[in-house]
């Protein structure tokens, strides 16, 4: 047990860090820049280096060990939080500054995500739990994080200057670079092979990029589940970003957009603890109809627009239908890709649902534009309704339950390279 609950405490404190800086980098970018247009400039300045570093990430999440690179990129996050109180002090912050520090902290981020993700399985088995059981706890502290850092962030910001605010954040990223390095993990491999993964890798990064997505699409399974996590980021992305600041400033109920991104997060936690909590009664593919069904009824009645206490109930049934079916992404993940594929495949997982954000962002207000918020809703809903069906049909036509074949693992390597497990010289239990 001692593994997951080191992992699962650097998983929050790393959660928390990154909702904290979430909240005081933009406060803090206003408040130099003094302009909507140059924050906006910012802002949009990490998202192309951030994609790009998420899939190149995953090649070398495979080929350097998943706890190395999760523990890099805490650092430099760390680095990057603790640069901007720094310069500020010294030479003075500007935008020229502002985009580079973004920069550094959005590409290290990609990256970092993929490699907690891919070390769900080995820390797992280290401690003897269920990769289901660890996946739902994991699920259910991200979705509190989540629920309390911003309102955290909030009350720091009313306490503190936003530099002492930056430097919590920044300690937080350290903090839980220390703890993954803390994490013992799957049993030594063989380290023979650790020093030359690198060298001796003939295929190279061009070659080596596109097997992840090989290896994705050679499983039904897989490539939907990434469909469905692009979808929902395609689609709760806009909602939270558009929909609900456009109709709770029409509606003149500013407090209600707090309440309502709150009860997606508390929705998401409950739905996550109850996956933990009913797993060993019913069978995933339940709780994958039963996810995707909730969830659709939530946006259903999102589309409504018909109230304040509607649209916050609406919210909280999406994120409790969500909840249902997240932890069980991973763990059918770690089950069909092969160990040394994993990080590749995680990153293009990951990638997706990044580059879905900004396209389903971009729609969304164009349509809203185009006619009104109401409509940009129902396209919304209607839009996850396709994604929801695309999953229901994986659901009756491929079994969740049932371990993929070893063949259907072979199927995903690539000829000539090797099935052997990917050795990591950072698996080894920290003394």
């Amino acid at each position: 047990m001692r593994p997951a609950i080191i992992f699962l405490t650097a998983d929050v404190v790393s959660l928390f860090g990154n909702a904290i800086a979430a909240i005081a980098f933009p406060w803090l970018v206003f408040t130099v820049t003094g302009s909507a247009g140059q924050a906006g400039v910012v802002a949009t300045s990490a998202a192309v280096p951030a994609l790009l570093a998420t899939i190149v990430g995953g090649h070398v999440i495979d080929r350097l060990g998943r706890r190395r690179i999760a523990v890099g990129a805490d650092v430099l996050s760390a680095v990057s939080l603790a640069a901007l109180p720094i310069v500020d002090a010294a030479v003075g912050l500007d935008l020229a500054w502002l985009v580079a520090l973004a920069v550094l902290g959005a590409v290290v981020d990609g990256p970092g995500v993929t490699a907690r993700d891919t070390m769900l399985h080995d820390v797992a088995t280290a401690s003897g739990w269920s990769l289901e059981r660890f996946a739902g706890a994991r699920e259910a502290i991200a979705g509190t994080a989540i629920l309390v850092g911003p309102g955290l962030a909030g009350v720091l910001l009313a306490t503190m200057t936003t530099s002492t605010v930056l430097w919590v954040s920044a300690a937080a990223s350290l903090l839980a670079a220390v703890l993954t390095a803390l994490t013992p993990s799957a049993p030594p491999r063989d380290d023979a092979r650790t020093d030359t993964s690198v060298a001796d890798d003939a295929t190279g990064l061009l070659q080596s990029v596109p097997e992840g997505i090989r290896a994705l699409w050679r499983d039904r399974v897989v490539w939907t589940l990434t469909l469905l996590g692009a979808g929902t980021a395609a689609v709760i992305g806009p909602i939270q970003s558009l929909v609900l600041p456009g109709i709770f400033t029409a509606w003149d109920s500013p407090a209600s957009l707090g309440v309502a991104t709150s009860a997606l997060a508390a929705g998401s936690v409950l739905g996550a603890l109850t996956f933990a909590g009913l797993r060993a009664r019913l069978s995933r593919r339940a709780f994958v109809v039963a996810g995707l069904t909730v969830t659709t009824g939530g946006f259903a009645v999102l589309a409504t627009l018909a109230g304040s206490a509607v649209v916050i109930a609406a919210m909280a049934t999406v994120g409790f239908g969500t909840g249902l079916t997240a932890p069980l992404l991973p763990v059918l993940m770690a089950e069909r890709i092969p160990d040394e594929f994993r990080g590749r495949v995680f990153a293009w997982q990951n990638a997706a649902a990044l580059a879905a954000l900004p396209v389903g962002l971009l729609i969304t207000g164009a349509v809203a534009d185009t006619t009104s918020l109401g409509t940009a809703a129902i396209a919304l809903a209607c839009s996850w309704a396709v994604v929801a069906l695309v999953g229901l049909r994986l659901c009756i036509e491929q079994s969740l339950d049932a371990p993929a074949s070893a063949s259907r693992t072979d199927s995903a390597v690539s000829p000539g390279t090797s099935t052997d497990p990917q050795p990591e010289e950072d698996v080894r239990p920290s003394r």
